[in-house]
């Protein structure tokens, strides 16, 4: 197989406009809310560490292609797909970072040293994932064939929905005329199937729209959806990655704050990939399972050593980017070009012309695709379980919403802390239940599995299973890993430990209510009154 094919191109760049977008996003999370890292930490360390798995991740799937080919003797083999992940970035920023910030300040550290506590935090963090997508490596099919996937695709579009679609589709209507032209641009493309004349990439035509759109907008009424100022070059350098091992040390004390985030979703991860790998079997391309799951974690704890809590991974699609006559070529092209700008600083001077407004439209695209997905691949009766799993994260979403509030109006500083008892500030409205909102904010990722996989057990009647599910809840919420919290004077705080209460006993009724249904009901004849509708 050749090096490199005239598909390459068209495939390099669509993902390489893919790595952008989550680029520009990670320096507006970055160096703005919620995290204010200082810009020299970011360009300098930060964006090196993450180059080292892009290298990992592009370098090895572009090998494993030729070496398919070879063996094989064919021409059409396509490389999986490895890049950025926004899901990985958004999780990690609002669930991992953040409250590790959080944490920092509240223990009275500086706004500086909170920010370096948050990215050990993540490093940290993102190192233990990577272990833990190496072990899925050899567990995953395992783990797949007793996870539900409406349980597995439910939690993904459940992080999809509510903070990339709903958090950038308010962005949209922030910023009309860049937000809503751009969104209309990616709906025309993308869910009405349709390629702009002469080849131009869809991708790249809602960008360049967008990037004007914001400038013409700046130059006529002023709007701040652009940067403000002279465009300044410092930080534009050579920035080569450097291990520092002594991240993986510093962390360690704060990791368990992190696990209810990070076990889920590495698990979740790992999963997700499988089904990535088992898509390219089913486009023609057999690839090792075993070898193709161990590659991500690697990269994930490559780019963890060097300094990066911000994770690659294997992107759904390879049919799509073999259908175009992508190789193995696109995979390189798209390792090299992103560490050049990762290395040097240039993603500086990129975000100074391309805001994050200008591409926020595929982000949302990408957020109702991955939910739209969940609807479209399960069975149509287990339609109600991947329901049931969206409802914890947008129980998520609301509690980070009610911080963010509270933060606007002065809440949660060491001059102002947030009230003990918030739950009775909002008790003059009955209908407000904050505390069930924070209950179902922690730990969510775990709450939408148990809740999708019992229901589609209880679907299925096979109730002894739903029991085992259930039972699961119990044992994770009498840990502590999930509906436990506790209010700080900064933050609302997911709190590990032995949490004997009503949530955990709770579960254990339900477990028995499912183990006792298949004796003590008549089981309906036919199909049920919501399927016959």
């Amino acid at each position: 197989m050749k090096s490199f094919v005239k598909g390459d191109i068209d495939g390099f760049i669509a993902l390489w406009l893919d790595n952008l977008v989550v680029a520009i996003v990670m320096v507006k999370l970055s160096l703005g809310f919620p995290l204010y890292l200082d810009p020299h930490l970011f360009y300098s360390r930060l964006m090196p560490a993450s180059a080292v798995g892009l290298l990992i991740g592009n370098l090895y799937y572009a090998w494993q292609a030729h070496r398919l080919a070879r063996r094989e003797n064919r021409q059409d083999v396509c490389a999986l797909p490895f890049g950025l992940s926004i899901i990985l970035l958004v999780t990690f920023v609002f669930l991992v970072l953040y409250p590790a910030k959080v944490r920092a300040l509240n223990a009275g550290l500086s706004e500086a040293e909170a920010s370096m506590a948050a990215w050990r935090a993540g490093v940290g963090a993102a190192f233990v994932m990577g272990i833990i997508e190496c072990a899925g490596a050899f567990v995953g099919g395992w783990i797949r064939r007793f996870t539900p996937r409406a349980a597995l695709l439910s939690t993904l579009a459940g992080i999809a929905l509510a903070f990339l679609a709903l958090d950038f589709f308010f962005r949209a209507y922030a910023f009309p005329v860049v937000g809503l032209t751009t969104l209309g641009l990616s709906f025309v493309f993308y869910f009405g199937r349709v390629e702009p004349r002469l080849g131009i990439p869809r991708g790249l035509v809602i960008l360049v729209a967008g990037t004007a759109l914001a400038w013409a907008c700046h130059f006529i009424s002023g709007s701040t959806i652009v940067p403000v100022g002279r465009l300044a070059f410092d930080t534009v350098g050579i920035y080569p990655p450097i291990p520092d091992p002594s991240l993986l040390v510093t962390w360690w004390h704060s990791i368990g704050n992190s696990l209810p985030v990070v076990l889920p979703l590495a698990l979740v991860s790992t999963l997700w990939s499988l089904q990535v790998v088992e898509s390219a079997e089913a486009a023609g391309d057999s690839y090792d399972t075993r070898d193709c799951l161990l590659f991500n974690g690697i990269a994930s704890m490559g780019s963890a050593l060097f300094g990066s809590p911000f994770l690659a991974t294997i992107y759904f699609g390879h049919p799509g980017w073999k259908s175009i006559g992508s190789r193995a070529g696109y995979s390189v092209l798209n390792a090299v070009a992103m560490t050049l700008i990762a290395c040097t600083g240039t993603l500086g001077i990129i975000v100074h012309f391309v805001p994050v407004e200008a591409g926020m439209a595929l982000i949302i695209w990408i957020g109702i695709a991955m939910t739209a997905q969940a609807f479209e691949v399960v069975p149509a009766r287990h339609i109600p379980a991947v329901v049931v799993g969206l409802i914890p994260a947008l129980g998520a979403y609301t509690e980070f919403v009610i911080k963010r509030t509270l933060l606007a109006v002065g809440f949660g500083t060491p001059d102002h802390p947030i009230p003990q008892a918030l739950n009775a500030l909002f008790a003059d409205r009955a209908d407000y239940y904050s505390s069930g909102v924070f209950a179902v904010g922690e730990g969510y990722i775990y709450t939408c599995m148990i809740l999708s996989a019992a229901t589609v057990q209880i679907i299925e009647r096979r109730f002894m299973r739903a029991a085992a599910w259930f039972g699961i809840g119990a044992v994770i919420a009498l840990l502590g890993l999930a509906h436990n919290y506790r209010i700080t004077g900064s933050d609302i705080v997911g709190v590990i430990g032995f949490a004997p209460g009503a949530i955990p006993l709770a579960y254990l009724t339900m477990a028995v209510l499912c183990a006792m249904t298949g004796w003590a009901t008549n089981h309906e004849q036919g199909p049920s009154s919501a399927g016959a509708h």
